[in-house]
């Protein structure tokens, strides 16, 4: 069996890198950091020990479901959460108490799916 000791990044596609990046940058509190000259356009960002590297092209469709893919991030500050996404005009639901404990759901501008979550 493997031994797995941290996750280290996953890539996610986008269609606009620089708006990606903002997104996760200035709202959800991302950290950019150095990426590698490699041919395709994109971004490579991180949060704590783990990174999220954003890659240009056609981002996949999924209809509503909740087991589609996703990011989950925990937040300190979980409370606030929904009045910071008003602020910045981003839809969003808050799910209390849901199997996955108390979330808030939304989505990058691609669409992409991701999950605030009040604790691990």
């Amino acid at each position: 069996m493997l031994k797995p000791r941290a996750l280290h990044h996953a890539a996610i596609r986008v269609t606009d890198v620089e708006r990606a990046r903002r997104f996760y940058v200035e709202v959800l509190g991302f950290k950019e950091i150095p990426r590698p000259d490699v041919p395709s356009p994109g971004a490579w960002l991180s949060l704590g020990d783990a990174q999220v590297h954003l890659i240009h092209g056609p981002t996949p469709h999924y209809e509503g479901s909740a087991t589609r893919p996703h990011l989950a991030v925990v937040i300190d500050n979980f409370a606030d959460a929904s009045a910071e996404l008003d602020r910045h005009g981003i839809a969003h639901r808050v799910m209390m108490g849901s199997v996955a404990g108390s979330v808030v759901l939304l989505n990058d501008p691609d669409g992409n799916a991701i999950e605030l979550r009040e604790s691990f």
